[in-house]
């Protein structure tokens, strides 16, 4: 699959901003899905955008694509996380998501919550964590999506935010 479709990335970001309120918030169309915005955002995100029903499985999709060996049941005994989480500086799948910057509240009840992984330009990738009910909300979710694609297409390295991380 290719990388961020660059044009219509930006084309989206733009059109999406047309239906930014002056508080924040977005109105769009009534007819304008879920299904559809998610569709077309994970299309025109590539390889670069990732999107998680449940933020708590992150961690074992990264262990997966950096090859180590994570079962369905990733504490099994013949799973490689401890390998993966020693390789990453931590002990638990708490500290992995706390050096990617999510705060201690939201880390402690994960499974509350939905994500997007985005890699930018310079490969950089950032997990943009939500409320999982919000989903379900296409004015929400165009936030998510926005700020998803703007990273996709930002130049930021782990210089500039410690967060970032590389897979």
């Amino acid at each position: 699959m290719a990388r961020v479709m660059t044009p219509m990335a930006k084309h989206l970001i733009t059109l999406l901003d047309s239906y930014c309120t002056s508080d924040g918030t977005y109105e769009l169309p009534s007819t304008v899905s879920v299904e559809a915005l998610m569709n077309l955002a994970l299309e025109i995100g590539g390889e670069d955008l990732s999107f998680y029903s449940k933020a708590d499985e992150v961690v074992w999709a990264v262990a997966r694509h950096e090859g180590y060996v994570v079962p369905d049941f990733p504490l099994d005994s013949n799973s490689e996380v401890k390998g993966f989480l020693a390789e990453h500086g931590v002990a638990t799948t708490t500290g992995w998501y706390l050096k990617r910057g999510l705060p201690i509240m939201t880390v402690t009840h994960l499974w509350l919550y939905s994500c997007f992984m985005a890699r930018n330009l310079p490969f950089w990738r950032r997990l943009l964590v939500f409320e999982a009910n919000e989903v379900t909300d296409v004015n929400r979710l165009a936030c998510y999506i926005r700020d998803a694609l703007t990273f996709c297409l930002s130049e930021q390295t782990s210089d500039d935010d410690a967060s970032l991380f590389a897979v």
